[in-house]
């Protein structure tokens, strides 16, 4: 890519061959390929692989995986709730135990969501119209 294109590649590129790879049931071409990116963006591509581990219930490698990223240390809520389902898939409780107090530890939790929605309704009501928050029978 960098010599024919002169575009060195960015860990878009390389996340997108990792999820092209996990898709396709090529969950350890995957792991291969994530050994020779570099290790600052190594916990994406894991978190990428360990989904797929879980969706094909390679629970071997997802083992392997999950090591990885607790060792890269990563203190992200998302990174913890996925290793807890994993763990917790396995029937590994104990870790899931572990996990969750980590979580609680690094004060790890997900920001609530929110939403809003605009509401319009227009009725006639002997002639007159009425709007939102006005129930017309």
């Amino acid at each position: 890519m960098a010599r024919v294109y002169r575009v060195k590649p960015k860990m878009e590129h390389f996340g997108c061959l990792i999820d092209l790879l996990s898709r396709a049931g090529l969950l350890y071409q995957a792991e291969e390929f994530i050994k020779i990116i570099p290790s600052k963006d190594k916990l994406i591509a894991y978190k990428t692989l360990l989904s797929a581990c879980i969706k094909y219930s390679e629970f071997d490698l997802g083992q392997k995986v999950a090591n990885e990223i607790m060792n890269l240390g990563s203190q992200s809520n998302a990174t913890f709730i996925l290793l807890s389902n994993f763990y917790a898939l396995t029937g590994q409780w104990a870790e899931v135990t572990e996990v969750r107090r980590n979580m609680k530890q690094f004060d790890a939790r997900k920001k609530p969501g929110t939403s809003a929605l605009e509401v319009s309704i227009m009725c006639k009501k002997q002639g007159r119209k009425e709007e939102s928050g006005v129930h017309c029978l």
